[in-house]
């Protein structure tokens, strides 16, 4: 539940912004994307930018705080949805799954990401830590069981697609790494800084292929989680906070979105586990199945 709330605030501080930067930009979001890529939507532009503005900063804080959240991911997954095909129509498909030719991410990335994301949320519910955490009627209930594992499913495949490409990037790319942002940012680890990259790539690419499966889900999701965080420190370190959580000065999303984003969904993994739908979808080892259910265990742990 703890691992649900990270996520569901996570996302909500990664999508606020971009309805935000609508409200500043309107007449910019109006003619030179609605306009222009949607252009059989009826009635006026400004009226669809305002429209997913609202659905991005209402949602968010509805998702975040735990009020209505299925409709409001309902909602934020079908904006997502105009996000990725706007990018697709713009930028193409750069290369999806693999490393796209500039490096770096896909434009599509936080969309894709923040889509599979929203859309568990619209299934599962908040959980229990929200201010209506439970659905009243029947149908929403089983659909908190039965369609549940297959959102789960769906968010372990699109992050593992949005990850394992800057694994590759760092195998294609190693010494500009490994001389650029190793030896730069992080200076103070042991051996060279090859080594870091490398492992880095190994994390991302086998950690990617073990939560898609569901094999070794749990502990390949938190080394994933911990090299999302170093990835975070990076983009703190080079290019600050952005004004975070509100719109940047340039727009559009901070460098370090899609870390941030696979953060909370990999800790999630981490705590939960892969679901039903995988190779081993349930711990075999007792003190796993615990840590499943409960927090009391990890604090009996610490002392």
């Amino acid at each position: 539940e703890l691992g649900m709330l990270l996520v569901r605030v996570t996302t909500a501080l990664l999508i606020v912004h971009h309805g935000l930067d609508k409200l500043e930009n309107s007449a910019a979001f109006s003619n030179g994307i609605i306009a222009v890529y949607f252009p059989f939507l009826p009635g006026p532009p400004l009226f669809w930018t305002y429209l997913s503005a609202a659905f991005e900063i209402v949602g968010s804080f509805c998702i975040a705080v735990g009020v209505f959240a299925r409709p409001a991911a309902a909602l934020l997954a079908a904006t997502m949805v105009n996000a990725i095909a706007f990018h697709l129509m713009k930028f193409g498909r750069q290369s999806f799954p693999f490393n796209p030719a500039k490096g770096g991410a896909y434009t599509f990335e936080p969309s894709l990401a923040f889509f599979s994301v929203t859309v568990y949320i619209a299934l599962k519910g908040a959980g229990r830590f929200a201010v209506s955490p439970y659905p009243k009627l029947a149908f929403l209930k089983r659909l908190e069981w039965s369609w549940t594992e297959l959102g789960m499913l769906l968010v372990r495949v699109t992050t593992a697609l949005l990850i394992v490409h800057h694994g590759l990037d760092k195998l294609e790319n190693s010494a500009a790494f490994s001389n650029g942002i190793i030896a730069v940012y992080f200076p103070f680890l042991p051996g060279p800084p090859l080594f870091w990259t490398y492992l880095s790539a190994a994390f991302e690419i086998v950690g990617s292929f073990c939560i898609a499966v569901g094999v070794f889900a749990r502990p390949a999701a938190a080394l994933l989680a911990a090299t999302m965080v170093n990835a975070i420190a990076f983009h703190l370190m080079k290019f600050g906070r952005q004004s975070f959580p509100f719109n940047p000065a340039k727009g559009g999303a901070y460098t370090f979105e899609p870390s941030l984003a696979f953060f909370s969904v990999t800790v999630y993994i981490a705590l939960k586990g892969a679901g039903r739908f995988a190779v081993s979808p349930y711990p075999k080892l007792a003190f796993l199945k615990r840590l499943e259910w409960s927090w009391t265990e990890l604090g009996m742990l610490l002392v």
